[in-house]
C-alpha cells in the first residue's frame, strides 16, 4: 500500500521536528516536506507530492488562511488540516472557508467540543492535556481524536474519552464510554463507543 504523503507547515521548528519524527514512525505516513510559513508551503507544494497538509494559522510572511487558498489552487485534491492554539473562532471559520477540511484548535471558554461549519469539521480544545491547573477528574478528562482519510477526503472521525494521568501527563483511554463522532455522509454529530467510528 502506498504511503500517505504529508507536508508540515508551522513557524516553530521544534514542533515540526517532533511531529515529523512521530508521523514518520508510522508505516503508512511519510513527511515529504516542511515549511516555516505559508509562502514556503505554496512554493513547496508546486514540486512536492502530498495528500495531506498540516497547517498552522498564525505565521509570518503568509498566514495559513491565504496559504490554504493558494495551495488548493495548486493541488485541489490536498486535504488541509489546521492545527492551532490561536483561540479565535473567526480564524477557524476563515480556514474552513478557505478550504481546510479540519481545524483542531483551542477555545477560550470550553474544555472540548466539536462543530461542523460550512462542510468542515472544527474540534475545539482548551489544551487540558498540557495544562496542569485542572485538579479534578473532569479537568483531567479529554479526547483523543482519530481522523480517517482516504487519498481524497475525510471519511469519518471519532473521539476517545481519555483520562490524563496528573503525574505523567499520558492519556489513558476509556473504551467503554461514548463520545462524539461523524462521517462525510452527514453533518450531524453522533455518539459512538470508543474504537467504533461511525460508518457510512
Amino acid at each position: 500500500m502506498e504511503k500517505i504523503h504529508i507536508i508540515i507547515t508551522d513557524d516553530h521548528q521544534l514542533f515540526r521536528n517532533g511531529l515529523k519524527i512521530l508521523l514518520n514512525s508510522f508505516p503508512d505516513f511519510e513527511v515529504t516536506g516542511e515549511a516555516s510559513n505559508g509562502e514556503e508551503f505554496v512554493n513547496l507544494l508546486k514540486n512536492t507530492k502530498a495528500e495531506i497538509a498540516l497547517m498552522d494559522i498564525n505565521m509570518p510572511e503568509m498566514d495559513g488562511i491565504e496559504a490554504t487558498r493558494r495551495g488548493l489552487r495548486i493541488n485541489p485534491e490536498i486535504n488541509i488540516i489546521a492545527l492551532s492554539m490561536y483561540g479565535e473562532e473567526e480564524y477557524y471559520y476563515k480556514m474552513i472557508d478557505a478550504g481546510a477540511t479540519v481545524v483542531i484548535g483551542s477555545h477560550p471558554h470550553v474544555l472540548q467540543t466539536v462543530e461542523y461549519y460550512n462542510g468542515g469539521l472544527i474540534v475545539y480544545s482548551l489544551g487540558n492535556f498540557v495544562f496542569d491547573e485542572y485538579d479534578d477528574d473532569a479537568g483531567r478528562t479529554g479526547w483523543l481524536l482519530r481522523l480517517n482519510f482516504d487519498r481524497k477526503c475525510l471519511l469519518n472521525w471519532d473521539t476517545i474519552v481519555s483520562y490524563i494521568d496528573p503525574k505523567t501527563g499520558f492519556p489513558y483511554p476509556k473504551f467503554d464510554m461514548k463520545s462524539p463522532c461523524g462521517n462525510r455522509q452527514s453533518y450531524e454529530i453522533a455518539s459512538c463507543t470508543a474504537g467504533k467510528p461511525l460508518k457510512e
